[in-house]
């Protein structure tokens, strides 16, 4: 949670979506409201919970009075309506449902297993996914909420307790293929019982067992040796609770997960029949120490983790697209714990989502260390080559300028470092200026070389408000950026018409992002919100009055491709010829003339 909301006396309002569809019991439903208690237990927050009116029914009504006011129960949400957060638990949803809550604030989804999987801007696996499955922002068994379940202590062998319990509806009437097994084998019925969930309508009758309903599954495992389940929350519950978890899975994906976590199943829907008479000796011995045995449980639970503290966290962070501000995205590329990158669908732009505080300072330090960590060098002592590279950009610049007077015409530097390319600039006659956040730096340009330049938080700060350029650029720069939309935007109030906006930065198409796109997203800083790609760019900067005049392909690399190739041999100029004219650089260069003034809209 961000400052500004701790320190605010305002209940921020979270809403929560599970999917109540009977034939999926009631196992999304418990753990939101489980999750709302939590919340509004620890933090200052207004929690709500969405139901469609068409899938309401009195069962749930009842269930839902149980642990929340009524008042918080919604049927409808406005379209104009924003959330703090929406914490969204489905078993799959589908893309269109995935937009339209995106739509409404930040969104995680808890074990989203359909379309909405590759469109919800973080993602928490709490039970495992098959491995087919796109990865998670977070796979974390530890946020199963298992520390409140009564533990057994003590099993005796010579009276085996065994617990029935399949869900809220068990559609696939797996208790009673067990149930019938357990009473074909006359295991005494003083010695098992069974739950019915809240959907659970089929009568059930096997003289002297007992049959639970409304009960507190937390409660009473510490009463068994064994629980009958399937794959799902109740089988690591049982695990907590000391208990010896055997499945039988509705499915052949339940049972696939089963067997990936350790677990001990039967097999799906039916007790397999080579099962049968091995099942029958386990049972019929009444000793648990043998039933461990004969039927080995390798799942381990993980260190308890609270949801509800993480969830807070994830309020601080907003993120729209920095181009049109749009929350509709056409698939998150990439996932860590840490960050996200979304694909926006409304204009294209590839972008970070941040989930941790930014802890980069733009400082001499980080002039220095960061370059001498990728140089060799630092800034300074690589000046005069920096100022070389320079010169050539700006060959380039100059050359796409179409307008010439008279009077001396005037450059810009947004991100201007150390100077090398104000001075390159005022070396080919041009008057220069220049803009950094770092206040040593700035110091420098002004004592030292002797140009005009200030310190700003550029564009939140903009210098030189008043006055109008011939040429901006930014050379690397423009992906720091949180706020693109604002920087084009000054970027051209800066510019004169026909004046040239120029600027550098990582390639989200080149060479390695095309090897392999997911080391490239890791790879990237995380103050690099923003990643450009010669998809989509024409009509980026058409947005903002400019026309794409040149791309210049930079960062080629071939090694990078052909590890043992001999660098500066006749193959590897070759190949990077070719890779220059295929695009296939880690960085380029992008060079556009102003055509129109924005306020002419």
């Amino acid at each position: 949670m961000d400052e500004e909301q701790s320190l605010s006396n305002e209940f921020i309002e979270i809403l929560f979506v599970p999917q109540v569809r009977a034939n999926l019991g009631f196992g999304h439903l418990r753990r939101i409201l489980a999750l709302m208690r939590d919340m509004e237990q620890f933090f200052r927050v207004k929690t709500f919970i969405y139901i469609e009116k068409e899938y309401f029914y009195q069962e749930l009504g009842a269930e839902i009075a149980q642990h929340i006011l009524m008042e918080q129960l919604l049927h409808q949400v406005p379209k104009e309506k924003r959330w703090s957060l929406i914490v969204l638990d489905y078993f799959q949803s589908d893309a269109s449902f995935a937009h339209q809550w995106r739509e409404h604030g930040l969104v995680v989804a808890l074990d989203e297993g359909g379309a909405g999987r590759t469109i919800y801007p973080y993602l928490i696996d709490i039970l495992p996914r098959c491995k087919s499955h796109s990865l998670a922002n977070e796979d974390e068994r530890g946020y199963l909420r298992l520390n409140h379940i009564r533990r057994k202590t003590h099993h005796s062998d010579g009276e085996l307790r065994i617990l029935l319990t399949f869900g809220g509806s068990d559609q696939a009437k797996m208790t009673e293929v067990v149930g019938n097994f357990l009473a074909s084998i006359n295991f005494p019925s003083k010695q098992w019982s069974v739950v019915k969930g809240p959907l659970f309508k089929r009568t059930i009758a096997w003289p002297g067992v007992k049959v639970m309903e409304h009960v507190d599954m937390a409660e009473i495992y510490q009463d068994f040796d064994i629980v009958f389940t399937h794959f799902g929350i109740t089988a690591y519950e049982a695990l907590a609770a000391g208990c010896w978890p055997i499945l039988l899975n509705p499915t052949q994906y339940h049972e696939d997960l089963a067997t990936q976590e350790g677990f001990f199943s039967l097999g799906v829907k039916e007790i397999s029949k080579k099962r049968h008479p091995w099942l029958k000796r386990c049972l019929q011995s009444n000793s648990y120490t043998q039933v461990m045995q004969a039927m080995p449980v390798s799942a381990r639970l993980m260190p308890p983790r609270s949801l509800a503290v993480r969830l807070m966290e994830l309020t601080a962070y907003k993120h729209a697209c920095p181009v049109c501000d749009s929350n509709k995205v056409s698939s998150i590329l990439y996932r860590t714990q840490r960050k996200s990158y979304a694909e926006c669908a409304g204009c294209g732009m590839l972008y970070l989502m941040l989930f941790v505080r930014k802890a980069v300072t733009y400082d001499a330090t980080y002039f220095d260390d960061s370059y001498r960590k990728q140089y060799g060098k630092s800034y300074l002592e690589d000046f005069e080559y920096i100022k070389k590279m320079g010169m050539l950009r700006l060959k380039r610049v100059m050359r796409y300028h179409s307008v010439r007077g008279e009077s001396q015409m005037s450059l810009l530097d947004i991100g201007c470092a150390y100077g090398p390319f104000l001075q390159a600039g005022a070396d080919a006659g041009l008057q220069v200026y220049g803009v950094d956040t770092a206040k040593e730096v700035v110091d420098y340009v002004v004592n030292e070389l002797g140009f005009s330049a200030q310190v700003a938080n550029f564009p939140q700060e903009l210098p030189y408000a008043h006055q109008r350029f011939d040429f901006v650029t930014m050379w690397y720069v423009i992906e720091h950026f949180e706020q693109l939309d604002v920087v084009m935007r000054q970027v051209n109030r800066y510019l004169n018409v026909g004046g040239i906006f120029a600027f550098s930065t990582p390639k989200g198409d080149g060479l390695s992002a095309k090897k392999d796109l997911s080391a490239f997203l890791e790879a990237s800083p995380d103050d690099h919100y923003t990643i450009f790609r010669k998809v989509g760019l024409r009509a980026l900067l058409q947005r903002y009055g400019l026309e794409l005049l040149h791309i210049e392909t930079t960062g080629v690399h071939v090694q990078r491709k052909y590890a043992k190739i001999v660098l500066g041999s006749w193959q590897e100029r070759l190949l990077k010829r070719l890779f220059t004219l295929r695009g296939l650089g880690d960085t380029f260069e992008i060079y556009a003339r102003k055509k129109r003034d924005l306020d002419d809209e």
